[in-house]
């Protein structure tokens, strides 16, 4: 009975060994900034980036919002953002992203239509997370402009709002969980003739103690 339970803890470490370790697969990372979409494009949309979508929508859609340029750039916000009133000719709107994946680190830019910087930006996510932001008028810009960086629990959609009438945002970059995913197997090429090797020479050992 010994010599037989021996051998099964033997086996059992090998097959276990064999089976794989476990390690920890890079978080993915994808960044929203609006230049390859054009001006004019309205909400709702969707845009995808290094295998993860947003989806872009609003309570005044259609065209609540619409990506485009502001006669007076912003300073922070380049190229081309997403902002508000779209075609729809709507203020006071919230915006709502919604990812395909868990998120759980959101970055972006923003700029507030309101001269007076009396009012925040303001985001909330559907796991019950939130964060506020104020802007800051820099030279040669009429907008206070900001940004928002937020970790926390895993979340698949955010709503931005304002007590500005209208607001933009750009450069959007989120960031997905690090999962648990099986490593490399053990038992593959060189490392797995060796361990092979040394399970039989161990069982020829403990077989001749026995005789």
């Amino acid at each position: 009975m010994k010599s037989k339970s021996s051998f099964l803890l033997v086996l059992a470490t090998a097959v276990a060994v064999l089976w794989g370790l476990t390690s920890k697969a890079a978080a993915t990372t994808a960044t929203f900034d609006f230049d390859t979409n054009g001006v004019g494009l309205p909400t709702p949309f969707t845009d995808t980036n290094n295998g993860i979508s947003a989806s872009f929508s609003s309570t005044g859609d259609p065209g609540g919002f619409a990506t485009g340029n502001i006669l007076v750039p912003f300073i922070t916000l380049t190229g081309i953002t997403l902002l508000d009133p779209g075609p729809a000719g709507l203020n006071n709107l919230p915006l709502d992203i919604t990812f395909n994946v868990p998120i759980t680190n959101i970055f972006f830019r923003f700029a507030l239509n309101d001269m007076t910087n009396m009012t925040q930006m303001q985001m909330t996510t559907n796991a019950g997370g939130s964060i506020s932001a104020n802007g800051v008028l820099l030279a040669g810009s009429q907008f206070p402009e900001g940004s928002v960086t937020f970790s926390g629990a895993p979340f698949t959609s955010v709503e931005l709002t304002s007590g500005a009438p209208d607001f933009a945002i750009d450069d959007i970059v989120v960031t997905t969980p690090v999962a648990a995913v099986p490593g490399p197997i053990v038992g593959a090429g060189l490392p797995g003739l060796i361990l092979a090797g040394g399970v039989l020479l161990l069982l020829a050992r403990r077989r001749r103690k026995i005789a």
